[in-house]
């Protein structure tokens, strides 16, 4: 109980995990606690990524045991096919919630961000953007010879591929931008409250909304669980971050859980702990079955009264496509530009570092904008109400297209990462600095076992203009302060 504010910077949240405890209620930080230590080879990139059955093969760091895997992949080649499939793995996932249309880059992918991308590829001598390269990329198997050279262009390729396959999609039906609200607040009411978690069936968003809007009999409110999904118009209103979903459900303030893709697997789990109904989202669901299951379990339970003093949800819009400006900056706008984005970290105080980067870099006058749980924190806690929300699939790229068309990447001082969770995220911000951003990533990631991969990634970068800053260990708001200020 006395490390609860190690956990989290918001006070609800706080009460909420004082509540989980005393009813015995298991959450993500007590999993990370009981998985500690974690797998330092993992970390440092020096246990093999491939799928073979000859291993699991490791390289001793200190250079004191093994420095070959038992194929006889060496350390720089084991680090570097390690980013590899990071990258292979993220492409993947953008590709599984991604409409088919989205793949046709030559068509899909703004002229001018193409134009960019397919010089940086061009500069290294890798392919230029289309469906078949996008196709041979995600085919190919970076296995046997390869040194870790050509498994460092490979990642790279992947992670453009990625950051433009994903913001050259659509999403929902808005026409590049859709309202939305943030915070505790937005399950307030007397009505049962939907939860959705993951990407769920679009249909299925679209038929429960269709269901509780302008209902004249007892209907339910629909809220998202950490996860932006495009709804009638604009998104479901965001009631928590995605590593507060678990904590948000244990409270009993939510009555039914909609799962998609992508939802992890412990929400199941409470769910059948707490009794809350759960379906997996899919086009065959009903959505009048739903609705009423959620009615029936909101009729045994009341609202929580740790949310009788919420403050009401803070609304803004969510910037999604090119097809809508979003406003980040102009030609004719003066200032710096940061953006803050990334997810949950269990082993970080969530919303800490997020909401102190946020209030020193606005205190500095820097245009600020952002995506996924970090910009949650900030606009629950309305820091910044200049911030400029982005969709995290298809912001990223958006946010690229605004500097570009505003003339370059001069006035950006970085995109800071807060923390990392899928591989399409790391896959995202290795494809920004590959492009030619600054990007800071305020964890660790698995590439710190070879230096010359380090140096060589570096250097890769170097040549368009990007740069990839990441620490040894959970970085702290100042050192992300001072990375911001040493441009």
């Amino acid at each position: 109980m006395e490390t609860i504010h190690l956990k989290s910077a918001d006070p609800l949240s706080q009460a909420m995990l004082r509540s989980a405890a005393l009813n015995g209620v298991e959450l993500i930080w007590e999993r990370a606690e009981k998985l500690q230590p974690q797998d330092g080879f993992l970390r440092l990139g020096l246990s093999c990524p491939y799928d073979c059955l000859l291993g699991p093969c490791r390289i001793d760091p200190f250079g004191q045991g093994a420095d070959k895997g038992i194929c006889g992949l060496d350390r720089d080649s084991m680090v570097a096919a390690t980013l590899y499939r990071l990258c292979h793995r993220g492409l993947l996932e953008t590709l599984n919630i991604v409409p088919a249309a989205a793949r046709d880059l030559e068509n899909t992918c703004p002229v001018k961000v193409k134009d960019l991308a397919n010089q940086v590829l061009g500069s290294h001598g890798l392919p230029p953007l289309s469906g078949s390269s996008l196709l041979d990329t995600v085919l190919r198997t970076a296995q046997g010879p390869m040194n870790h050279e050509k498994l460092l262009l490979g990642a790279l390729h992947l992670s453009l591929l990625n950051l433009v396959l994903a913001g050259s999609s659509q999403r929902g039906e808005h026409p590049g931008f859709g309202a939305c609200s943030a915070g505790y607040g937005v399950i307030n009411g007397d009505s049962a409250c939907i939860g959705f978690c993951g990407t769920p069936s679009p249909e299925l968003v679209r038929a429960l909304h269709r269901q509780t809007v302008g209902a004249q009999t007892e209907t339910a409110h629909l809220v998202a669980l950490g996860a932006w999904i495009p709804g009638d118009g604009g998104y479901l209103p965001l009631a928590c971050s995605s590593g507060a979903s678990e904590l948000l459900l244990s409270s009993g303030a939510v009555n039914l859980v909609v799962a998609g893709l992508d939802a992890d697997p412990a929400l199941f789990q409470l769910c059948r702990r707490l009794n809350i109904p759960a379906v997996t989202g899919t086009a065959e669901a009903s959505a009048m079955e739903i609705l009423q299951t959620a009615c029936s379990r909101h009729k045994q339970s009341s609202r929580p009264q740790l949310f009788s003093d919420v403050p009401p949800a803070r609304d803004f819009t969510v910037h999604s496509s090119g097809k809508s400006p979003s406003g980040l900056v102009s030609r004719k706008q003066s200032g710096r530009v940061g953006l803050i984005c990334g997810s949950d970290m269990p082993h970080m105080t969530m919303g800490k570092i997020s909401q102190e980067l946020s209030a020193a870099l606005n205190n500095d006058g820097m245009i600020l904008g952002g995506w996924g749980d970090a910009c949650w924190w900030i606009m629950n806690h309305e820091q910044d109400p200049s911030f400029v929300a982005f969709d995290p699939l298809t912001g990223p790229l958006l946010a690229v297209l605004d500097l570009v068309e505003a003339g370059g990447f001069d006035r950006l001082d970085g995109i800071c990462y807060t923390g990392l969770k899928r591989c399409r995220e790391f896959a995202t911000a290795l494809g920004l600095a590959f492009l030619g951003c600054r990007v800071s990533i305020a964890v660790p990631i698995p590439i710190l076992g070879s230096r010359e991969v380090c140096r060589s990634l570096s250097e890769k970068l170097r040549v368009s203009g990007g740069e990839l800053v990441h620490f040894d260990h959970p970085a702290e708001t100042e050192e992300l302060t001072a990375w911001f200020a040493n441009r």
